[in-house]
């Protein structure tokens, strides 16, 4: 199944009802809820109680969340992913630029769930996995503020993440297998220090 740009399209929507602070409550339960699903896949050694893999996926969204607002923009920003690779196309916006590189990561990493490309890692490798598109995602709900004072919109926001112009780099990271390897370990090296550091 090739992934469509259904899922940022759902993001941008759910970004544009969001007001500060820049992580919702509602949408910091949504997150955890899915962060529980996807480690809950991840398969970790031993059995996990739900009710304690449900706090502790909770527990991780707000570490997140305040890791991030503590670096604050610049860090999150310098640091994403440049993916030279994929040839994403510029908005010519420092944050919406970073915004898409975070974005680019997730897609990567969503190609390899899709492909259950981590069912054979070790249990540390298969925890890294199922946590980092949530460390791509919250980069990209922090980086919305600064990129809103800065005079953006969620609408350009989200016509820039879903044109046409996305397509093709989304597109390679499913039909070209050695891009694909490529751009994930650009991504997990910026996986590791966002959900690890």
């Amino acid at each position: 199944m090739r992934m469509t740009m259904v899922g940022v399209a759902a993001l941008c929507a759910s970004l544009a009802g969001a007001e500060e602070p820049w992580l919702p409550a509602p949408v910091a339960e949504q997150m955890a809820g899915q962060m529980y699903e996807r480690v809950k896949a991840a398969a970790p050694d031993g059995p996990v109680p739900e009710a304690r893999l449900r706090e502790t996926s909770r527990r991780t969204v707000d570490a997140l969340a305040a890791r991030f607002a503590a670096w604050g923009e610049k860090p999150l920003r310098d640091r994403a992913p440049a993916l030279a690779m994929l040839k994403l196309p510029s908005a010519k916006q420092p944050q919406l630029d970073a915004i898409s590189r975070y974005f680019a990561c997730a897609a990567v990493y969503e190609v390899l769930h899709t492909r259950n490309a981590f069912a054979g890692s070790d249990r540390e490798a298969r925890i890294l996995a199922a946590m980092a598109p949530f460390g791509f995602s919250l980069a990209v709900l922090y980086l919305r503020t600064p990129y809103l004072e800065a005079g953006g919109t969620d609408a350009a926001m989200e016509a820039f993440m879903t044109g046409p112009q996305m397509a093709p780099p989304i597109d390679a990271i499913q039909d070209d297998a050695k891009l694909l390897d490529a751009a994930f370990q650009e991504c997990r090296t910026v996986a590791t220090w966002l959900v690890h550091e």
